[in-house]
């Protein structure tokens, strides 16, 4: 049994990029995953199921803008062990700062800290 066997981790992000390449990682180790993604549920969904089929563990998504303090607080309320949490989602901004909206800083600084 290696130390990542029996540990849950929630990978943030997890829909592509950094976050979906930590999943893979992490299942071929044997780690349980909670997946979340802020869009594409179907295809956060079909990854879980790809990644429970092919390496036997416990891998739930769930679609979470981590932005949204509520969003946030449901999705932990339907999480019953969580050892390690990756925080991976991130957004960015690709005008000028001061073009920023205080709501756009807002979205960005609760989704990406």
């Amino acid at each position: 049994m290696t130390q990542s066997q029996n540990r849950f981790v929630l990978i943030t992000g997890a829909s592509k990029g950094i976050g979906k390449a930590a999943a893979l990682l992490l299942a071929q180790e044997g780690t349980h995953l909670y997946l979340t993604g802020k869009t594409h549920y179907h295809e956060l969904e079909a990854w879980a199921e790809e990644l429970s089929g092919r390496y036997g563990i416990f891998c739930q998504p769930f679609l979470c803008d981590m932005g949204d303090p509520l969003a946030v607080e449901q999705l932990f309320s339907q999480i019953k062990r969580l050892d390690v949490l990756i925080n991976n989602a991130g957004i960015t901004w690709s005008g000028p700062l001061q073009e920023m909206t205080i709501e756009e800083w807002t979205q960005l600084m609760h989704t990406t800290l």
